[in-house]
């Protein structure tokens, strides 16, 4: 009977090391396309592209834009009417987006799309304003590859200020990037991607502030978000000066005060050694009782 019981708790311990030498083996060679069945990584409904670009730049000056809704004009699209050409307070030029709150409720824009690229990275500039005027605005600016399938990440300003980004871990998460939106003034925003990990830098007024890995490795299209949980109906997102590059470097700014750590092949593997060894230690002794 004691034979038996112990045999009994080798093959538990057996088992045991399988599932955590599976388990790890998973983890470490998950890819981005295993992830299309969550929400969070998948890219957003694709409205429109233009093949074969591989450089867009606007400051949405005429003639190709003119005042009024946004929606068609050099193949940007708005499903809620409430994007619009203005003239109000361009940073440059005369003229820039406004999106405007709409109370409970969210509101999209869809910039031009993009195929193709040769270059290493993968890159998106822009000048943001966002007018509080309330604490109910939440927006998002959603960089992503319609080619793929996902986003490159997504980028939260939340109503107190606070910046989260989206990141390649655990499925796709929002983590916080320990930086903070300045309101009622212009903000230069940028990401670049590498193309060969999707690993994404993020740069702020020429700072680079977040880095964390990515969902896809070509920024194809932008697309800004506004969620509104109260009755805001006079919170602005402002847009000038946009532009999606073929990156030689990737390097849009100063160095990073917070990189994100994420755990790489040699700690992971570290990781594994010491789980197996742990199991087996745990197998030896129960053998040995």
């Amino acid at each position: 009977m004691h034979f038996q019981r112990d045999a009994r708790i080798s093959r538990l311990g057996l088992a045991l090391f399988l599932v955590i030498g599976l388990s790890i083996a998973a983890t470490l060679g998950a890819t981005p396309a295993e992830l299309s069945a969550t929400d969070f990584s998948k890219a957003i409904a694709n409205p429109a592209q233009i093949a074969g670009t591989t450089l867009y730049e606007t400051s949405f000056e005429p003639p190709v834009f003119t005042t009024g809704l946004i929606v068609g004009q050099d193949n940007w699209a708005d499903f809620e009417d409430e994007w619009f050409i203005d003239t109000t307070q361009p940073l440059t030029g005369a003229q820039h987006v406004l999106g405007l709150a709409s109370g409970d409720g969210d509101l999209q824009l869809f910039s031009t799309g993009l195929v193709g690229g040769v270059e290493p990275f993968s890159c998106s500039t822009m000048n943001i304003f966002l007018n509080r005027t309330s604490t109910d605005s939440t927006w998002e600016v959603v960089p992503q590859s319609f080619t793929a399938g996902f986003i490159n990440t997504r980028v939260r300003i939340n109503p107190d200020g606070t910046i989260d980004a989206g990141v390649n871990i655990g499925g796709g998460q929002f983590v916080p990037t320990g930086t903070s939106w300045v309101f009622d003034q212009y903000n230069e925003f940028g990401i670049s991607v590498d193309r060969t990990t999707f690993d994404f830098r993020l740069f702020l007024n020429g700072t680079e502030f977040f880095s964390g890995p990515g969902f896809a490795g070509t920024v194809e299209q932008v697309v800004f978000n506004g969620s509104f949980a109260g009755s805001s109906t006079t919170d602005q997102m402002l847009i000038d000066d946009f532009t999606i590059l073929d990156c030689a470097d990737g390097d849009l700014g100063g160095p990073p005060p917070n990189p994100l750590e994420v755990p790489t092949l040699g700690q992971g593997g570290l990781t594994a050694l010491a789980l197996l060894l742990a199991a087996a230690a745990l197998f030896m002794v129960r053998r040995r009782a």
